[in-house]
């Protein structure tokens, strides 16, 4: 792995780690129950590590919301499994100059540059308005697979 591959993934282990402490049970549970219903690629493990990462770095202080008013987009997928939705709209409700946007039929990253692109250059240019969100239901919904066949593209 290249070094910067190695430093992003560690960032994220940490910052997965931190979540794990911060929602606890709650997390866990959730994380069981996902568990329970998929097969094991997409199964999900709380690393044994963080254990030992926490102690030195986490801040308790890190939990708390924040509040601002400074102008914030926050794009956030239906199934989104690292920022749920759930957790966006937590996030906003603290927030008093936030748009948030729910992409229906999306993870955690974006597919391209089309309808994401252009809510966020409307916001980088206008701060203070909302972008105009209306592309978002022309995007198509992902092909899901239900069967251990390879997938047809259409």
């Amino acid at each position: 792995m290249a070094p910067r591959a190695v430093a992003d993934h560690v960032l994220r282990e940490l910052i997965n780690c931190h979540d794990h402490d911060t929602y606890g049970t709650a997390y866990r549970k959730t994380l069981d129950s996902v568990n329970a219903v998929v097969r094991r690629p997409f199964r999900r493990a709380i690393a044994q590590e963080c254990d030992e990462w926490l102690p030195g770095l986490a801040d308790r202080a890190m939990g708390a919301p924040v509040r601002s008013d400074i102008p914030t987009l926050i794009l956030t997928g239906h199934f989104d499994d690292r920022t749920p939705t759930e957790n966006a709209r937590r996030i906003a409700s603290t927030l008093s100059r936030v748009y948030l946007v729910e992409m229906p039929d999306e993870g955690h990253d974006g597919r391209g540059p089309g309808c994401h692109g252009v809510i966020l250059t409307q916001f980088f240019e206008h701060p203070t308005q909302k972008p105009d969100t209306s592309c978002v239901a022309t995007i198509p919904p992902i092909p899901f697979t239900t069967t251990w066949e390879p997938a047809r593209v259409p």
